[in-house]
């Protein structure tokens, strides 16, 4: 899979682009089914709100999903916009259960995980349609050509990063089809709202980053991030130098 020249261009202008038809509706199932199976779950957001259900980085652990790191559909988009030396930097699955009313504020990823240089690249994969009605993504176009915000807390669970940000502050809503992509920079400012549906809205996110990029906040190399294109090839499977501690990153994590 490629993106078109018209998409790569809307991409860098807007720091966002919808990318079609990535992973087939069984792929979709399969995926869902072996993240509750894994079964790492913490919840965001208030228990009378009905939180968000979030899973982090269990693909070094899944035969299943570990293999999607380096799946062409994915990695030669990334080469396109990140290459031609990209590692994957951060997966994670964020469900919003039918009636979830928890909200995801405006925020950049960058504001939670940042890397220097900034700017890495988002691949937001719907497991099931996700639309207006019950949690789908919107984006604020044009708001990763400001650099970092600063972010605060809102609640307990999550950072606003509209600081600093003089333009709109409506968005567009970005819904996807069961198996399509939302292709966005970790500069642009996202949200999600509540789940007013009985229908669930499961997304898997992908990121990835120039493989000479290094941690925001400790000026460490990504060397615990797994390679998955070197000089413009992709690897046949991701290979790290070292394994991720998990706890370690959310430790690192920082209000810029």
């Amino acid at each position: 899979m490629a993106l078109a020249p018209a998409e790569i261009e809307h991409y860098r202008r807007e720091g966002w682009c919808l990318a079609g038809p990535v992973l087939a509706p069984a792929e979709c199932d399969a995926i869902a089914a072996e993240y509750d199976r894994m079964r790492q779950v913490i919840r965001l957001g208030a228990a009378d709100d009905g939180p968000v259900v979030y899973q982090p980085m269990l693909a070094a652990r899944s035969a299943l999903l570990r293999p999607y790191l380096v799946d062409p559909r994915l990695v030669d988009v990334m080469l396109q916009l990140v290459g031609p030396n990209v590692r994957m930097y951060w997966e994670q699955m964020v469900s919003k259960p039918a009636g979830a009313r928890t909200e995801l504020p405006w925020h950049q990823d960058d504001g939670y995980a940042p890397t220097d240089p900034p700017g890495y690249a988002t691949a937001w994969l719907a497991l099931d349609d996700a639309d207006e009605e019950n949690g789908g993504m919107w984006v604020i176009p044009r708001s990763h050509t400001g650099g970092i915000y600063r972010h605060r807390m809102d609640g307990p669970h999550f950072r606003s990063g509209l600081e600093g940000w003089t333009g709109d502050t409506t968005g567009v809503a970005a819904p996807l089809g069961k198996g399509e992509a939302l292709l966005f920079s970790s500069l642009t400012l996202h949200r999600s709202g509540p789940n007013r549906s009985a229908r669930p809205r499961r997304g898997w996110i992908v990121q990835y980053c120039d493989a000479a990029c290094r941690h925001g906040v400790t000026g460490e190399a990504l060397d615990d991030r797994p390679w998955v294109a070197r000089d413009g090839r992709r690897l046949a499977e991701p290979v790290a130098e070292r394994p991720i501690d998990v706890g370690r990153v959310f430790a690192n994590w920082a209000v810029v």
